[in-house]
């Protein structure tokens, strides 16, 4: 990887355009020394949430989706519930 020079002196805070042991014809200007700015990295915290956590509520379609949240919750209960019981009509 390539070593990328810093615009500035990390002790003084001068432009290194300024302040370098080059004679100031052979000094980097500001311009030479920008380079393209760092991507910005995508942490879980730093992304939007999907649901607001102050009013309990999804930010878009609350009401679709907390109608898909019922229907999805009410299935797996009752995939839960025949797993363990066996419906006889006979014994009933």
């Amino acid at each position: 990887a390539a070593r990328r020079e810093l615009p500035y002196n990390i002790l003084s805070g001068v432009s290194v355009a300024h302040h370098s042991y080059l004679p100031p014809a052979a000094r980097p200007t500001d311009a030479e020394l920008v380079g393209e700015p760092k991507p910005k990295l995508q942490t879980a915290t730093s992304r939007p949430r999907e649901h607001d956590l102050l009013s309990g509520r999804y930010v878009r379609g609350h009401e679709e989706r907390t109608a898909a949240d019922k229907a999805r919750e009410r299935r797996r209960a009752a995939h839960s519930f025949w797993e363990t019981h066996d419906y006889d009509p006979l014994k009933c």
